[in-house]
């Protein structure tokens, strides 16, 4: 029997070691799905006031769709080959889907513009636009702070324009 510091017998803080997260991947992959989200809203919104070439644009929503399914995928076997991590599975889980499901959202989006051919922007639109890309930028901060704050439940609340949201949008 090796000796611990414990004494005979007892277990010594090394054994806990091995139990502890040693996977904090997830943080990175996080700050990376959230900089994709921002970055195909904010494509999303060039489409949306016509700058640039809209098939192009469309092209990219596309790309990055996919690059945000490979994040996420990423994520997940990070998650089914991790013993313990540093959040809840189901939370880890459920980041990653739901950062995926707004990326996907924007990307078929996108791809209805194409397919209709819209050139009328709605005046909810336009307003949904800018609360879109904010929102993607909160979740880059709430990225960041998690990968600070390393499991503390102190993240930074959500952008104040998801209240206002509901009132301005279906007027």
């Amino acid at each position: 029997m090796a000796w611990s510091p414990a004494g005979p017998g007892r277990v010594g803080p090394e054994v806990f070691q091995r139990f502890r997260p040693k996977n904090e991947e997830f943080f990175g992959d996080f700050d990376a799905a959230s900089a994709n989200a921002v970055e195909i809203a904010e494509a999303l919104v060039e489409i949306l006031d016509g700058t640039g070439e809209v098939g192009r644009k469309i092209h990219l929503l596309g790309q990055l769709e996919h690059r945000g399914d490979e994040i996420t995928h990423r994520i997940f076997n990070a998650l089914n080959s991790t013993f313990v991590t540093l959040l809840d599975r189901e939370d880890i889980q459920g980041i990653a889907s739901r950062i995926d499901d707004g990326v996907d959202a924007v990307e078929e989006t996108g791809q209805r513009i194409s397919l209709y051919e819209l050139t009328y922007v709605p005046e909810q639109a336009r307003l949904l636009r800018h609360i879109l890309v904010e929102q993607a930028r909160a979740s880059v901060g709430a990225s960041r702070a998690g990968s600070s704050l390393r499991g503390s439940s102190r993240f930074p609340s959500a952008s104040p324009s998801a209240g206002r949201c509901g009132r301005r949008c279906t007027s």
